[in-house]
């Protein structure tokens, strides 16, 4: 499969199930794969590079991309000892013959990646054959192409939010808004140039809950983001700002960036927040993960939520450690970008708790479907009961 608005390849795998009626669809992937080399031409001044990247695995070729990523296991992942642990199991799996078989070095990153995720359970690593974005297009040289979406592109995602809903039936005289944020978007002055304009745009939807009188913060179907644009949403559900919320650390505990939220006159013109003493809840599933865990973790622990509300999940997935400065390996054996090694060397360190939601996730207070609320599978039916309980009975908590 090939894309039509740009020169990148990818393969479709569906999975479906042959021992029921009309074999139903149990899974759908489309995963980005390498230009296939048959689709170089002989004449094409990449070829060269292809051949070179592209060439079969041999033992040599797959001891070099271990022994890369040994060393930075051991001397740069932010947990010292289980970056070690890691680090001696890809060692074992290669000198008992285990990637001997592996000659296609695409195939190789996925097995390098599940041997990782085996042993540090870091859903955040990940190793890559990619490639190079200067190899995708052949008028663009050896220069990089230019990047960064336009605001109808992001217009389009609706800056990471899902529909906006303001609920005025359930409890009569009042609202009950839902904020769905599928992912935040990067927003700071160091990503793209138009990161003002998102956060007006941010701001603006989050204005358009500023006057419920309770909030569900719904992070059911987030997938992450920039934790800057977490701090800078935060500072709209929190008062007293700018209110330090986390720190990424490395392994050494030296503080390599700070999250606060912003004070409320530093918030876009024209913009409302909700604040931080009306009723709250959020919501997770056990997919929610990364920049949402960061969200819900942080409305929790500063107890600002009065429930996080689980749709089934004790907790949500424990993915906190970013990636912040993923490193090309191998360049010399295959070429300039090609493999890609995203280990996080830093954590992040909670102001209030000192700690984070790494592999453990953030905790339900209440989970839909269980307890006293079997048979209720949908969180946000389970927080706007609680919602209309707490705006009848005029208080803030359960």
């Amino acid at each position: 499969m090939k894309e039509k608005k740009r020169p990148i390849y990818a393969r479709v795998s569906i999975l479906v199930d042959d021992a029921k009626a009309k074999y139903p669809v149990e899974e759908f992937r489309i995963n980005p794969i390498v230009t296939p080399i048959k689709f170089i031409p002989e004449d094409d001044p990449r070829r060269r590079k292809f051949e070179k990247a592209l060439r079969p695995l041999d033992s040599s070729l797959r001891r070099n991309v271990v022994d890369s990523l040994v060393r930075i296991l051991t001397e740069e992942y932010v947990e010292s000892e289980l970056g070690v642990k890691m680090a001696d199991a890809l060692n074992v799996h290669n000198e008992g013959g285990h990637y001997d078989s592996f000659e296609d070095s695409g195939m190789f990153a996925e097995r390098l990646t599940e041997d990782l995720h085996e042993v540090g359970h870091d859903q955040h690593m990940g190793i890559n054959f990619i490639e190079p974005r200067s190899q995708t297009d052949p008028d663009n040289g050896d220069r990089e192409p230019k990047h960064g979406p336009t605001l109808e592109d992001l217009k389009q995602m609706n800056f990471g939010f899902g529909s906006i809903t303001l609920d005025t039936e359930s409890a009569p005289g009042k609202t009950i808004a839902t904020l769905p944020i599928q992912g935040f978007l990067p927003s700071s002055e160091k990503t793209w140039d138009i990161w003002r304009e998102i956060r007006a745009a941010i701001g603006e939807r989050l204005s358009r809950v500023a006057g419920a009188d309770a909030l569900l913060v719904d992070l059911r179907d987030n997938n992450g983001g920039d934790p800057s644009t977490v701090a800078f949403v935060m500072s709209y559900l929190l008062d007293d700002g700018p209110k330090h919320l986390l720190d990424f650390v490395d392994r050494s505990g030296k503080v390599d960036e700070s999250f606060s939220t912003l004070p409320i006159d530093e918030l876009p013109a024209g913009t409302n927040a909700f604040g931080g003493t009306k009723p709250l809840f959020v919501l997770t599933t056990e997919n929610t993960i990364s920049g949402g865990e960061d969200m819900a973790y942080g409305l929790q622990v500063f107890q600002r939520a009065i429930a996080v509300i689980g749709e089934g999940n004790e907790a949500t997935a424990g993915a906190a450690n970013p990636i912040t400065k993923p490193q090309f390996i191998c360049e010399e054996a295959f070429g300039d970008k090609w493999w890609l090694a995203a280990i996080p060397v830093v954590k992040p360190v909670h102001a209030v708790t000192r700690s984070n939601w790494e592999r453990f996730g953030v905790k339900s207070d209440v989970v839909a479907g269980k307890g006293e609320w079997v048979g209720v599978e949908n969180a946000k039916e389970v927080a706007t009961t609680f919602a209309v309980r707490i705006l009848g009975e005029g208080k803030n908590e359960l």
